[in-house]
């Protein structure tokens, strides 16, 4: 009996056919956390990038709408709110919930802030007694601080008097994008301190300088009008005896061989030195008439006269350029200043008097604009009015900065305005702060 006993003892003591089972109830519940935590954590995170672009999309589009100015700072608030909303559901089921969003605006600085709280419940991780996992989301956006001086070469020529497919005059049409712009780059609820200035150099066969012609020309115009200078050409250097514009009289005979030409005509279209304020902008380009054949060169050569720093004796008072140092970036930074030609033309360069073709010296103004030395960073915009030529759209695509954004193709009003607005964002640009 003793020897079946100690038999049995002995197999008892061997068996580990148990062992799987009381290592699986030990083992399972670490398992499971694991696996549970892995998926909770995954679940959270979505629900944060969710969210966290959502709030991306809110601050980014209440930034500009202060840029505009035409909320007040609960409609601003209220917009952020409905763009959180509304990119939180687009994406489908959500695993959690969020918090309504506390936003934050700070016109001074011209800065929107959006928190949300997330909370995502746990499934598997419930077992450690964790039952939601939270996952805050705090996103800002901040307008560029630079300041703007922006001039505006802008055909009035005769064929500004057809009319687009919209049924409109294009003139009418520019005078109306004309408004937009001015409204987007000069809100209503400017911040303190941003100083933003519109300059506007009206073209035809000549340009008129109204009061400025005097000394442009040293004395000779008799009509306001200037055309150009055969001494400092396709530079931003100021006038000086020696370099005065030429006027009509000194040339009456068009030199540009190219085709489309017309008489000699002094527009009614004045420049507008740089000015931040949109009543005299608007009022002035509201009475531009159009008539003449076309020197775009002259319209780029005295855009670029308005913004350089070259000139700030001639143009004077609140209307002189800053330096062309507050353009230049340091670390990566936005600049204190962004200067920014915009040519604009539904034709050929088809008139000029001296230096050669129009579109050659428009081509030369352009490089120098772009590329001088001395001139820090200056943005060229451009916009083919219209459906002009192949041959001006190649003239006004090579004239602007490298990149899309900088060059449009407008065949309507609606498309005229939608190209200025598109530069006008540009200059406003958005970034993310955090």
């Amino acid at each position: 009996m003793h020897r079946p006993l100690t038999s049995l003892a002995r197999r008892f003591g061997g068996d580990e056919r148990g062992n799987v089972a009381i290592i699986f109830g030990l083992t399972s519940t670490a398992i499971l956390l694991a696996a549970g935590m892995a998926i909770d954590y995954a679940r959270t995170t979505n629900m944060h990038t969710r969210i966290g672009s959502a709030a991306d999309a809110a601050t980014l589009a209440a930034g500009r709408a202060l840029l505009d100015g035409k909320l007040d700072d609960d409609g601003v608030v209220q917009l952020a709110k409905d763009y959180v909303r509304t990119n939180a559901q687009s994406g489908g089921r959500l695993f959690g919930s969020y918090s309504d969003p506390q936003v934050s605006i700070d016109r001074e600085t011209g800065s929107v802030k959006v928190d949300v709280g997330v909370t995502v419940p746990t499934t598997l991780s419930r077992i450690s007694g964790v039952e939601e996992m939270h996952a805050p989301v705090s996103t800002a956006a901040v307008f560029g601080q630079s300041d703007v001086e922006v001039a505006m070469a802008l055909d009035v020529t005769g064929s500004m008097t057809e009319y687009g497919p919209d049924g409109k005059r294009k003139i009418d049409a520019l005078k109306s994008a004309f408004h937009a712009f001015a409204d987007d780059l000069l809100p209503e609820h400017m911040p303190d301190g941003r100083k933003v200035r519109i300059a506007v150099a009206p073209y035809s066969s000549g340009v008129n300088l109204g009061d400025y012609a005097k000394p442009a020309s040293g004395g000779r115009s008799k009509d306001k009008c200037v055309i150009e200078r055969t001494s400092d050409v396709a530079t931003d250097r100021p006038v000086h005896a020696g370099a005065y514009f030429k006027v009509h009289e000194d040339q009456p005979t068009d030199k540009d061989n190219t085709e489309g030409r017309q008489d000699y005509t002094c527009p009614n279209a004045k420049v507008i030195p740089l000015t931040n304020s949109k009543q005299t902008l608007t009022n002035a380009v509201d009475r531009y008439s159009a008539s003449g054949s076309t020197s775009g060169h002259m319209g780029l050569q005295w855009a670029w006269n308005l913004i350089s720093p070259e000139w700030a004796g001639f143009w004077g008072g609140d209307s002189r350029p800053d330096p062309y140092e507050r353009t230049r970036s340091e670390d990566g930074e936005r600049p204190k200043l962004i200067k920014a030609v915009i040519l604009m033309s539904d034709g050929i360069f088809n008139t000029s008097f001296y230096n050669g073709s129009s579109a050659a010296q428009a081509a030369t103004l352009c490089n120098g604009i772009k590329t001088g030395i001395d001139n820090g960073n200056v943005l060229v915009f451009s916009i083919a009015f219209g459906n002009p030529p192949a041959q001006a759209k190649r003239t006004l695509q090579d004239c602007a900065t490298p990149g899309k954004e900088f060059y449009a193709d407008a065949s309507s009003g609606a498309e005229l305005q939608a190209a200025l607005t598109k530069f006008a964002n540009v200059l406003n640009k958005l970034r993310l702060t955090q």
